[in-house]
């Protein structure tokens, strides 16, 4: 059964003034509306079945979007009649609506975690770092001067609520347990920047600092020479002994930084990586989008890659 099309104008919780109604089971009887626009009499009785209906609204009483809700009432001889709830207000409708620009623009949004500031201060590839050390050659070796370095990491979720010399003595074993208590003591190791005691017991979201005065590893003075370089792609030619990016004792003495520093190549995307020992071409991304393109490449292997090694001895047939 098809309703009329002005029936179709009514409000809803959401504010929309246009709900489709034709799906709202209606029995055969008599109608009776208030406040519906102008319809004849005859095309109503046609539309619904029926032999008369009650008189209707003239167009003068035309009703507003918020003037009323209609809903459906059983009546007991089975028949049903649309009823009009009246004086609906918008406190009754709650209207769920975004909230207005303006009111977003005068109240920013509110940091997650109270550590947020915290992680800002986290060391980065920032030029105050590739400024803070330099090179020298010595012996066909290049050599970084020593530095003050700062190791940061978030306390993980099996360390909350053991003490902090305890987790340093276990987890970290590049120095003995009695160096560490005596960073603690003087303050190079800290919590959230602030010193705290030997016995102290980690919480959840605390950053573990510890300033250190470090020494790299030398690696080869052999150059990194550039091949190719385009505004899309960098290839170099990496020596042997000298790793991709920083990890474990190894920062200025890597291709990331050295690139930066000699070449003043900087942001850089790592496609894929070459052993710290491994001679060979190595490809860079200048921009986010080639970077994910040859990423895809490599991990569909549609890319070859060949090694050539030396060996000792003759391989067994």
């Amino acid at each position: 059964m098809t309703l009329p099309k002005t029936l179709r104008h009514v409000q809803t919780q959401h504010g929309d003034a246009s709900v489709d109604v034709e799906n709202i089971f209606l029995f055969s009887a008599n109608l009776h509306t208030t406040g519906v626009a102008s319809t004849s009499e005859a095309e109503l009785a046609a539309e619904l079945g029926a032999e008369s209906v009650a008189p209707i609204a003239t167009k003068s009483q035309e009703i507003k979007p918020t003037d009323g809700v209609w809903t459906y009432e059983a009546s007991e001889d089975c028949g049903s009649q649309l009823a009009t709830i009246a004086e609906a207000s918008l406190e009754q409708l709650p209207e769920k609506r975004k909230a207005s620009d303006e009111a977003e623009a005068t109240e920013p949004k509110k940091p997650k975690l109270e550590t947020k500031d915290l992680r800002l201060t986290r060391p980065g590839f920032s030029e105050e770092r590739y400024d803070e050390t330099s090179y020298y050659i010595e012996n066909g070796l290049r050599k970084v001067y020593p530095y003050s370095f700062t190791f940061t990491t978030f306390t993980k979720g099996r360390w909350v609520g053991e003490r902090i010399l305890d987790v340093f003595s276990r987890e970290f074993r590049a120095q003995p347990p009695e160096e560490y208590k005596r960073s603690i003591e003087a303050g190079n190791l800290t919590v959230n920047y602030e010193k705290v005691p030997v016995d102290y017991r980690l919480k959840h979201n605390d950053l573990l600092a510890n300033t250190v005065h470090r020494h790299e590893v030398p690696v080869t003075a052999q150059p990194i020479s550039i091949v190719h370089i385009d505004d899309d792609i960098l290839v170099v030619n990496k020596p042997a002994s000298i790793p991709v990016h920083p990890c474990g004792r190894y920062r200025h003495n890597t291709v990331i930084f050295i690139l930066a520093k000699e070449y003043n190549l900087k942001d850089l995307r790592t496609i894929h990586r070459l052993d710290r020992l491994t001679s060979g071409l190595l490809l860079f991304g200048r921009n986010s989008e080639k970077a994910r393109q040859m990423e895809q490449q490599i991990r569909n292997r549609q890319v070859e890659k060949e090694y050539v090694c030396c060996v000792e001895g003759h391989f067994p047939e």
